[in-house]
């Protein structure tokens, strides 16, 4: 009886290997998910767990890979650049689109911060209390 024989297993081609990417390896289709998450005008936190990315995660990409920390901040840049617009436009959620840049970006589109200088109120009473 001779044994079969056996074949080498082929190696997969274009295949994702499965489990997590290596430590410190960003996926492309993920960042650019995230991406396209950020202009829509999501926080990035948010951004990143639709696409299964954790929150620290993605910031360690962010301090690791200067081409990532790009992109994103290119797509933040791009949601906020969509809620100018929508706000501009009128109509409707041009309001709601005021509320998100007025709190998202308080110094750009925020109500202006009050002077320390005027804050400050200086009171003087002439000629004093009565006495009892």
């Amino acid at each position: 009886m001779v044994p079969p024989m056996a074949t080498p297993r082929k190696a997969p081609e274009d295949k994702q290997k499965p489990g997590r990417p290596k430590k410190g390896e960003v996926e492309e289709k993920v960042a650019k998910a995230i991406c396209e998450n950020l202009e829509l005008g999501m926080p990035l936190d948010l951004a990143a767990e639709c696409e299964g990315v954790g929150r620290t995660t993605v910031h360690d990409w962010m301090r690791g890979f200067p081409l990532f920390a790009a992109q994103v901040t290119r797509a933040r840049a791009a949601g906020a650049k969509n809620l100018v617009v929508r706000a501009l436009k009128g109509g409707a959620g041009s309001s709601a689109a005021n509320w998100h840049l007025e709190r998202r970006y308080r110094d750009a589109y925020g109500p202006p911060k009050a002077d320390a200088e005027r804050a400050e109120v200086k009171i003087t009473i002439e000629g004093g209390l009565p006495r009892e």
